[in-house]
């Protein structure tokens, strides 16, 4: 889905509108029956659902951003627009922490924006995930925890 990082953060009845539509889409492309589970479609198929697809794809801009690898347009830097909300925990101590995002926030509305949730996010990955070097080791670890590892779970949606 193109700019699932932007349209993700609509509401719950917006992404579920998406979601059904998907569904919808991937049975009528593979035959599959409506009464067959939708949990078990993906499952089979290899296709994330929208909420999985939105978290990968947000957190993989998040690596390029906190890492500055990706071309700005304005002289603004992520780091500058991070900081005004909440800073990114530095220290020279190698603690299972350090590569967490500090949630000490400025802003008391801070709490129910959707930046806030994807920080959370961020900070719920397993920490050979976060400091990974590359963007393409991040992304090889993320897909195999965020895609690979919920399927084989018991079918139970990870929510953020």
């Amino acid at each position: 889905m193109y700019a699932i990082e932007i349209y993700g953060h609509a509401t719950k009845t917006e992404i579920k509108k998406l979601q059904t539509i998907q569904n919808k889409v991937l049975r009528a492309l593979f035959g599959i029956d409506r009464k067959h589970h939708t949990e078990l479609m993906y499952r089979e198929l290899g296709v994330p659902t929208v909420d999985t697809l939105f978290r990968f794809r947000s957190l993989l801009m998040f690596f390029q951003l906190i890492r500055q690898k990706v071309q700005h347009t304005s002289s603004l830097s992520i780091h500058s627009v991070l900081s005004s909300y909440c800073t990114q925990m530095t220290h020279k101590y190698h603690t299972r922490e350090k590569s967490n995002v500090d949630l000490k926030f400025n802003r008391a509305s801070f709490t129910s924006s959707s930046s806030f949730k994807l920080f959370l996010l961020w900070n719920s990955l397993p920490v050979d995930i976060k400091t990974a070097e590359a963007y393409a080791s991040f992304k090889k670890l993320l897909y195999e925890h965020v895609m690979l590892s919920k399927w084989k779970l018991s079918g139970k949606s990870h929510s953020a």
